[in-house]
């Protein structure tokens, strides 16, 4: 059997094994080839990481044609020579998609009112690019003194790193809201990604809600914390009364 025709019958095992459709033999036959072809390797790599950002739209919204051209694509497109290079553009890939992704339902939110994006819009959308294969953490520890010094130098206040109830500390990174750097938190509550962005600038306490996402804010020590999630606003405000240093 040709190269080809092995790729061919891979391309729909790589759907199959992420849908969860595949069975273990076929499981154990595209581990095999995919460790022998970079090309299938790439496939399987870009598959992946967009069905992370595809899975975090709200269940009643679907990706636009434009966007599910791209996917295709991404699966059926050239492969290139090395690791590193076919790893770095399916990551790439993947923050491109949940960057449209993000920018369609945040759109589809704004169609019935004529009005510039608020804050709450802009944090919601940051928090939807968040792909873990593709948009890693600056700094991944669960350790907040380790995060706190990550961001020492780097922002334009005293950095902080609460503890939220409940909540696992995952890590950080740099992010520009408004034009201001700010620091971007990531925790883990119950499966579910949280963002906070921490600001010395005068934000809402309030909380606002798009598309199946919840913004709530609040003031600690003259900085501004803003926790995103999918979570319920209730349990936004509570966990954000509750944090502690």
């Amino acid at each position: 059997m040709s190269p080809v025709a092995d790729c061919t019958k891979y391309i729909g095992l790589i759907s199959a094994t992420l849908d969860g459709a595949a069975t273990h033999e076929e499981r154990a036959d595209l581990e095999a080839h995919v460790a022998a072809c970079e090309r299938c390797q790439e496939r399987l790599e870009g598959a992946r990481a967009l069905k992370h950002a595809v899975a975090r739209l709200p269940g009643r919204e679907k990706p636009p044609e434009a966007v599910q051209a791209r996917i295709e694509a991404l699966r059926f497109g050239p492969s290139g020579s090395h690791r590193q290079r076919w790893r770095r553009r399916a990551a790439v890939s993947a923050v491109a998609i949940a960057g449209a992704l993000a920018a369609v339902v945040l759109g589809r939110s704004l169609t019935h009112r004529e009005a510039e994006p608020t804050l709450a819009d802009e944090l919601i959308a940051d928090h939807m690019k968040y792909v873990p294969e593709a948009m890693p953490a600056e700094v991944a520890s669960e350790d907040p003194h380790e995060v706190r010094r990550f961001f020492d130098g780097k922002v334009p206040f005293d950095p902080v790193v609460p503890r939220l109830p409940g909540a696992r500390l995952l890590g950080g990174r740099l992010c520009r809201i408004h034009g201001e750097r700010e620091q971007l938190l990531f925790y883990e509550r119950g499966g579910t990604k949280l963002s906070l962005y921490v600001s010395s600038r005068q934000r809402p306490t309030t909380c606002a809600g798009k598309s199946g996402y919840h913004v709530c804010g609040h003031e600690h020590g003259g900085l501004s914390w803003m926790l995103v999630g999918d979570a319920p606003e209730g349990d936004l405000r509570t966990l954000l009364s509750r944090a502690s240093l």
